[in-house]
């Protein structure tokens, strides 16, 4: 598990939006939901599969976001993946970031 996304979820999902809108209760109504989410998000039961086809499609190219966060995203697909190759990361990663950079 990758400890930066980790860390990113764990701020997004618990620190800041800790509470639903004007409810004053945590936005998961139990703490098996947290454990759900948690898992659905670290450890699908897919997760070769699904990188697979990210990057085989564009859902994973940079778009508006800053290079670091494309990053990220690019190398936790390509290690769940198991792409070895590194003629492979570079041409998919260029593919995916923004021309202009």
């Amino acid at each position: 598990m990758d400890p930066h996304l980790f860390q990113r979820w764990m701020s997004r999902e618990v620190v800041q939006e800790p509470l639903l809108p004007g409810s004053g209760h945590w936005h998961f109504s139990h703490p098996i939901h947290f454990e759900q989410q948690f898992w659905s998000q670290f450890f699908p039961v897919n997760a070769e599969a699904d990188a697979v086809n990210a990057l085989e499609g564009s859902s994973y190219y940079q778009g508006h976001r800053m290079v670091d966060n494309y990053l990220d995203t690019f190398l936790t697909l390509v290690s769940d993946a198991g792409y070895t190759d590194p003629q492979t990361f570079v041409v998919k990663f260029r593919r995916g970031l923004k021309t202009s950079i």
